[in-house]
């Protein structure tokens, strides 16, 4: 019951971070990034962009994952190929 939750959990999940696209994702994570360039950033906001840098990392990361599952799934019923197989 615990394992079905999670799974339930992961989907919800998954579903918000679709909402926000890569691109929008990508370009949080560049905001962040400009941040910890900064001179005059201080110790806190350096951690904090890091913080909330890593975590945007992981989401894009999550959803290209899906993006990339999709494209496979596709691949088998023929329509298009395996994003691997197309290097």
């Amino acid at each position: 019951m615990a394992a079905r939750k999670n799974k339930e959990a992961e989907e919800q999940t998954d579903q918000k971070e679709e909402q926000v696209s890569v691109e929008e994702t990508l370009s949080e994570i560049e905001a962040r990034i400009r941040i910890l360039e900064k001179e005059d950033a201080t110790l806190e906001e350096a951690f904090t962009a890091y913080r909330e840098g890593m975590e945007l990392i992981r989401r894009c990361d999550r959803s290209i994952g899906i993006i990339e599952e999709r494209v496979s799934k596709i691949a088998e019923d023929g329509t298009l190929t395996d994003m691997e197989d197309a290097e």
